[in-house]
């Protein structure tokens, strides 16, 4: 049996797609996000709420990208994740800030953490 294609998916152009848990919108192209994109919702099995900014090419993300973490469990704090994807991996300095605590950053290259360093900033 072939694969199941859903003909009322809009492929191309400017896409707003409403998930039971959240949504997602930007633009695609050949069915791959492509540009700018944006996305909000709840995180599958988990207590927490995520927005999401930043670029894609051809389906991997690319550019400087900014993701928010909110909590259910009001203990923990909100923690902002900002910083740079090349080809779908994380790469360069990440920052994650916490409400009253130092930033933490990261250093990544091609995927995974390389070094990490605490900063007042």
């Amino acid at each position: 049996m072939g694969k199941v294609i859903n003909i009322n998916s809009k492929q191309e152009g400017h896409v707003k797609i409403m998930h039971k848990s959240g949504w997602e919108k930007g633009y695609k192209t050949r069915g791959k996000w492509n540009g700018f994109y944006e996305s909000m919702g709840l995180l599958p099995t988990t207590k927490v709420s995520y927005y999401v900014k930043g670029n894609f090419n051809m389906g991997l993300e690319t550019g400087y990208w900014e993701k928010i973490y909110i909590f259910h469990d009001r203990s923990k704090s909100i923690e902002v994740h900002s910083g740079k994807y090349s080809k779908g991996e994380r790469t360069g300095q990440w920052k994650i800030c916490e409400h009253g605590k130092s930033a933490q950053h990261f250093l990544y290259e091609e995927g995974k953490i390389q070094d990490s360093d605490f900063v007042n900033d």
